[in-house]
């Protein structure tokens, strides 16, 4: 009976182990697939690839509204000697992008006119495809144009253009042209350079109404006296173009007749915002008269008037002085109080 009863014993004791054994073995199993399901990888997207030896970047015809990319690779691909005006906000950047032609020899200028007055510079940087910075230049809301003159870039190439503002809480509209110039002359009227902006006004419609900005200088006739005010520390800008003259000599003189005020800044500049030269007429009343010589024809040039302190008002007269020649020159007289006044010299 005792021999019974230890087998049972051993019978029941070998069917447990045999049980757990098996519920391991089957736990295990399903932690090994758990886990094989888990570490299993997704597949991937796979890379865009393009094979290309020259990117092309998107272009734009000249105008207004122009909208650059944001980055070098969405670079908006600008033509040449074409005037293009945009907004930039928030800081920016924006991108644009030009290509060189053929010649050898070859100057190419990058221009900016800040448009917005009471606003931080305009910063214009010109990079290589690789990204290194060639140049840069900063256009300030007092209106002068800012030009980047390259004469190293190779033929047949394109370079980028980043636009940045320096408080990205401006605004601020702008113009930007690219020219290219060979040693053999520019090969284009430079009177419509800046000239013919958008929003240019000039001595017609019975008024004159001084630009605030190099882009938008108001054109006067030469030998002309005008009248005007500046006021708030905002720069008026006009605009002139010599005769036929060669070599020539033009004076501009100006009285500030504003008592016990600040001197009266009047600075001359050409179309890529190079100063040629500057005179001051204090409140004393005695006439400023500034030269230069040897203007080339047929060229348009600026006229930036300023006071030294913003708080000041300042009435002052401007006149123009140019060589004579065997063409009459239009000569106009405004008495409209609502711009600038023009009177005939004689």
């Amino acid at each position: 009976m005792k021999k019974i009863v230890a087998l049972l014993l051993v019978f029941t004791l070998g069917l447990a182990i045999t049980s757990c054994g098996k519920k391991n073995e089957t736990a295990k199993m399903q932690q090994e697939t758990t886990s094989i399901t888990e570490t299993t990888p997704q597949p991937k997207e796979g890379a865009k690839v393009e094979v290309s030896s020259n990117t092309k970047s998107k272009s734009v015809a000249s105008g207004s509204d122009v909208t650059g990319g944001t980055n070098q690779n969405d670079a908006v691909l600008l033509p040449l000697e074409k005037k293009l005006y945009g907004t930039i906000s928030n800081g920016g950047p924006l991108w644009f992008a030009f290509t060189t032609g053929s010649g050898e020899n070859t100057t190419y200028s990058v221009t900016t006119v800040n448009k917005t007055t009471g606003t931080a510079y305009l910063r214009t940087a010109i990079f290589d495809d690789k990204g290194n910075s060639i140049k840069s230049g900063d256009a300030n809301s007092n209106g002068v144009a800012s030009a980047i003159h390259m004469d190293n870039l190779l033929p047949n190439t394109t370079y980028y253009i980043s636009l940045t503002e320096r408080d990205s809480k401006n605004t601020i509209h702008y113009m930007l042209r690219i020219t290219e110039r060979t040693s053999q002359g520019n090969g284009r009227d430079s009177s419509e350079s800046i000239m013919g902006g958008k929003g240019n006004v000039g001595a017609q419609g019975g008024e004159l109404i001084p630009g605030t900005n190099q882009d938008d200088a108001a054109l006067v006739p030469l030998n002309a006296k005008i009248s005007d005010t500046v006021r708030d520390g905002v720069v008026s800008w006009f605009a002139f173009t010599t005769n036929s003259a060669e070599n020539a000599e033009y004076k501009f003189t100006t009285v500030n007749e504003a008592p016990d005020t600040s001197y009266l800044r009047t600075a001359i500049y050409d179309e890529y915002g190079k100063q040629l030269q500057q005179g001051d007429a204090s409140s004393n009343g005695k006439a400023s008269t500034i030269s230069i010589n040897k203007l080339p024809p047929n060229t348009t040039y600026y006229i930036a008037v300023s006071e030294n302190n913003s708080k000041d008002i300042i009435h002052y007269t401007l006149s123009i002085q140019a060589p004579e020649t065997e063409e009459s020159v239009p000569a106009v007289n405004d008495t409209s109080s609502s711009g600038a006044t023009i009177e005939t010299m004689n």
